[in-house]
Parts: C-alpha cells; sequence; structure tokens
C-alpha cells in the first residue's frame, strides 16, 4: 500500500480516505457522508401574463422595440454577443456586431468600431421585418453616428471642408446615401447627442459658441421638417450615457442637470425641477410617461465591488400635474425608451425579481409596471445556505461560510453553543476588491475562520451543537434586511470523507488505463444528486497501475 501525505494551510490532521475509483465510469455518485449543498432558493419573479426568460447573470440591456428587445452578453474576455428576444414567443436571434444601438424601435443599429460613434459602417436592422439590413458606410460622408431614427435614417455629425460641423439627416435609398441638414442648429454647435425617435421627435443635446462663451442647448427636432421646432439654453445635462439622461415626449421634456430633474412644457415653454437628493456618485435617470416624469439612481443591484454604501433612490413617476409619486421599481439599472410612449426598464422589485419591466399608464391614468422577462433572480437578499461541512470540525482550516444572493451588505452575525450558552457576536463588512475583507469568501459568499470564534469564545470552544444567526442590510437600500438562523453539529478531529486538501471541495482520486493518477474535484449538485466537475482534473503522475486502493494520511 502506498502512503501519500497531504499539507494544506498548516493542516496537521490526518485524514484517512479509502478510495477506488477508476475513470470513465460514468456518473459520479454522491459519496456516503457528504452534506448536500442546498438547492439555489427558487426565482421571486412570480406570473405576470407568463414572462419571457431574460439571461441571468452578465448580461446588459440594449434596445427595445414594439416586438422586442436586445440584450448583450460576453463570449470569452472580449467577444460580445448581441441576442434579439421577441415579445410573442420568446424566440431568439443573434445578431453580429460589436456594438449597439437602440432607435426606440424594432430597428437596432449595429456597428463594428469601440462605439457607435466610431462606427462608420453601419447596419440598420428591423428585426419585425426578419432582420431585414441596410448598410451605410459613412466614411464618403465624412459623417459620424449621432442617432438612428428610422428602418434607413440616422442624425450624423458631418464635418464641412473648413472644419465646421452640421448636424444632418442621412437616409439610405436604393443603396444610395442622400444627406439633409437639420435647420435651426447655430453655426459652430458641436458634440451632437440625441434620444430616440418619439412622435416624429427627438432631442438632441449640443454647444455652441456664443459671445465667447460655450453654451449647453436641448433641440426638439421634428424629423420630417429636419427642423429645431423647440431650443432651451442652458441645459448642461448630467451623466455618461445621455439616453439615458435626456427624454422627449408629445408635450414635454426632460432631462437632468446638476443633481436635479429638469422638465419644460412644450407647448408653453414653462421650465420646472426639482431635486430628488441622489447620492452624487450615482446620477439619475429620467423618462417620460405621458404627463408623468420618471428618475431613479442607476446603478448595479450587486454595486461596483468596492463596498460603498450608497443608497439607491428607487424607480419613481412624479406628476407632472399635481405633484403625486408613484414608486415603480425599488431599483432602476438601464431605461430604455419604447415605442409607443412607454419606458422599458432593466430592474428589479422586491415582490417579482429581476428582469426588464414595461412602464405604461394604467386605466386609472397612472404608470405602473409590468413584469414582461424575467431572468429567476432575487431582488431582495436572499439567503443561498452554508457552505461548510457538518458535522464541523473544529481543528480543521475549512472556515464557515454562508452564501446570499449578492454581497454588498454589512452582516451582524452571532454564534451560540447551546449547552453552554458561550457566544460570538460580530459585524463583518463585506467588500470584493482585492485587498478586500477577510472574510469575503467570493461572489454571494461571507465567512469566519474558527481561530477567531473561538478567540472570543474560549480557546477550548467546546464540542457539540452551536446556533448561528445573522441579519445582512443591503448597501444600497435595495430590499429588507436578510434574516437567517440555523444550527450545526462540531466536533474535533473528525474524519472528513472526500475533501484531501481541506477545501471545502469533494475531492476524488482516480487512476486511468495507463496508471497514471489524477485529483478530481467536484461539488454537490443537489438537483442532479450527482457530483458535478468545478475543474480540470490535476494530474498526479504515472505508475499506479500496481495499486487498486490508496490510503491518504
Amino acid at each position: 500500500m502506498i502512503s501519500a501525505s497531504t499539507s494544506r494551510r498548516g493542516v496537521s490532521a490526518a485524514i484517512t480516505t479509502v478510495l477506488a475509483v477508476t475513470l470513465g465510469a460514468g456518473a459520479l455518485a454522491v459519496p456516503a457522508g457528504a452534506a448536500a449543498l442546498p438547492a439555489v432558493v427558487a426565482a421571486e419573479a412570480g406570473a405576470q401574463g407568463g414572462p419571457l426568460a431574460y439571461p441571468a447573470g452578465v448580461s446588459s440591456f440594449e434596445a427595445v422595440g414594439k416586438s422586442g428587445f436586445l440584450t448583450k452578453n460576453w463570449s470569452g474576455n472580449t467577444s460580445r454577443v448581441f441576442t434579439w428576444t421577441r415579445f410573442a414567443d420568446g424566440a431568439t436571434t443573434v445578431i453580429d456586431g460589436s456594438v449597439a444601438d437602440s432607435t426606440g424601435s424594432d430597428v437596432v443599429m449595429t456597428g463594428k468600431g469601440t462605439t457607435p460613434e466610431r462606427s462608420l459602417v453601419l447596419q440598420l436592422r428591423d428585426m419585425a421585418d426578419g432582420g431585414r439590413t441596410v448598410t451605410m458606410d459613412l466614411r464618403p460622408l465624412n459623417a459620424t453616428y449621432v442617432q438612428a431614427v428610422s428602418k434607413d435614417t440616422i442624425l450624423a455629425e458631418v464635418t464641412k471642408a473648413d472644419g465646421s460641423v452640421e448636424l444632418h439627416l442621412v437616409a439610405s435609398a436604393g443603396g444610395s446615401l442622400t444627406q439633409r441638414k437639420v435647420e435651426g442648429i447655430p453655426a459652430g454647435a458641436r458634440s451632437f447627442k440625441a434620444t430616440p425617435a418619439r412622435g416624429g421627435s427627438v432631442l438632441v443635446h449640443y454647444h455652441y459658441a456664443s459671445g465667447g462663451t460655450s453654451t449647453a442647448r436641448v433641440a426638439a427636432v421634428d424629423l420630417s421638417a429636419a427642423k429645431a421646432a423647440f431650443t432651451h439654453d442652458n441645459a448642461e445635462i448630467s451623466g455618461n450615457s445621455y439616453r439615458e439622461y435626456a427624454s422627449i415626449s408629445a408635450t414635454h421634456l426632460a432631462w437632468v442637470s446638476g443633481g436635479k430633474v429638469v422638465t419644460v412644457e412644450r407647448a408653453t415653454g414653462v421650465t420646472s425641477s426639482f431635486d430628488p437628493k441622489a447620492h452624487e456618485e450615482l446620477g439619475l435617470t429620467v423618462g417620460l410617461v405621458g404627463s408623468w416624469v420618471t428618475y431613479g439612481t442607476p446603478d448595479s443591484l450587486k454595486g461596483d465591488g468596492y463596498g460603498q454604501i450608497r443608497p439607491v433612490i428607487p424607480y419613481t413617476a412624479k406628476s407632472l400635474t399635481t405633484g403625486e409619486t408613484v414608486k415603480l421599481l425599488d431599483y432602476v439599472g438601464v431605461p430604455l425608451t419604447g415605442a409607443d410612449g412607454s419606458v422599458f426598464v432593466r430592474g428589479g422589485t422586491v415582490e417579482h425579481g429581476e428582469g426588464v419591466y414595461r412602464i405604461a399608464l394604467g386605466s386609472d391614468g397612472r404608470p405602473a409596471a409590468e413584469l414582461v422577462a424575467s431572468s429567476g433572480e432575487p431582488t431582495k437578499l436572499t439567503f443561498l445556505g452554508t457552505r461548510f461541512p457538518q458535522p464541523f470540525d473544529l481543528s480543521s482550516p475549512i472556515p464557515l461560510v454562508w452564501e446570499m444572493s449578492r454581497d454588498n451588505a454589512d452582516v451582524s452575525l452571532k454564534i451560540v453553543h447551546r449547552a453552554t450558552g458561550r457566544s460570538f457576536s460580530k459585524t463583518l463588512h463585506l467588500y470584493t476588491e482585492s485587498a478586500g475583507s477577510p472574510y469575503y469568501y467570493g461572489p454571494g459568499q461571507f465567512g469566519i475562520g474558527w481561530s477567531e470564534v473561538a478567540g472570543r469564545m474560549g480557546l477550548d470552544a467546546p464540542n457539540g451543537i452551536y446556533d448561528w444567526s445573522f441579519t445582512a442590510v443591503p448597501h444600497n437600500g435595495v430590499g429588507p434586511d436578510l434574516k437567517a438562523s440555523g444550527s450545526f453539529t462540531a466536533g474535533r478531529n473528525l474524519a472528513t470523507q472526500h475533501d484531501i486538501d481541506w477545501d471545502d471541495d469533494v475531492e476524488l482520486l482516480a487512476r486511468d488505463t495507463a496508471g497514471v493518477l489524477w485529483k478530481l474535484n467536484g461539488e454537490y449538485d443537489a438537483a442532479g444528486k450527482t457530483l458535478a466537475q468545478v475543474h480540470s482534473p490535476v494530474r498526479i503522475g504515472g505508475g499506479w497501475q500496481a495499486y487498486d486502493r490508496i490510503e491518504v494520511l
């Protein structure tokens, strides 16, 4: 019999495991004595007319139209995959391109540049017409993209021979491009940005020199007339993405400036503003639904990875006539203008979870949110189970680890020995940057080593049953505090089956037909009741064909 010594993080306790495994034997069975990991909590999405599936995990909400919506997922480190999902039946279409932009309709702009503005050859894809594509090469016009406004027309910034720039409508007809200057834009205007079209108009923002100073202006541009029909000066719009920080409707204009929501009544020019008191590092987003302005602080539900406490403002609608407010979502990620006067929002509610919501006026004339596509992920902070073996070995280096749906929270943890009443309490501040909290154990996971617990409870912390409980407070204020509790049985120098290197993963040793010994790392799949491979097998070495049993000490 061959004895192999293994050590990790100063492990001195002996582990004895008898294995007889051969590669290629099919699915791995659950080892006797293995603690089953709890299944992921079911999604909170609920049923609102059967919402479609929205891609979970790392994806972004890029465009929306009457017949569907566009998302972007990353394939590998650099490749972007765009997928159009049809509202009618959930059918998906993959779209080629490195960047995409929304028109507020079923037409999607795609390009090969690093940004839409740097994409000089564009494709306008009409997804309601089977993806019919119009290609536009802007290089002969010395033009750069501003905003797609229809299935064959865009707004573009055209540089003239003398170096001046103009805003043009560029259209494709029979493979040839025509251009038309937008009137009412002053000479010297530059840095054009525009919203998607609504009711035949777009809201354009630009700067121009006047009296030796630079003035910021917004203009409501009538697309059929190619003319600025309404202008408003001193409109310095805050935010990185113009499409999230400005909006236009048949009756109003809205934008964010200096931390305030500014609205203008188009018929009278009357301007009003209010300050929602947003966190300065988050900014605001605005939209318009009828005579209501929508606003909130756009952010990631899971935070920025640095543990910053930045409470968000829920996505809210405010009546421009009565001042009444209506809470729509618990938080907003990305809002996009819809083709029918509605707004589509990537965000979430505590009641229905994560996904895409449509904001539209209800029968009572007040805006309401409807879940149209669910990612199956919870919005509120949710407990997903413990990640440590039971019984727990007090002499092992394995930490006590718990898992939640996200980790941007502070956790008040308490552990009590049931028989003696000895207790440990501590607030764990979770951060996810490289030099972060010692209590962070990966996405959604927090934990603590037993040595720290015993140091407070007494180094002779006894064997027996321990009760644990914690309260987790979300940093962003989204959803209620999470309260969870449970218990575990603990002892010392326990035989820990199938965890050779004390990493709380199941390891199996396997020998192939050539006599090479391999270590296989796995985790328990509660749904399939099998072991699922976590990493590629690790080669230990050859010459093991003479042995059929291995004792690991």
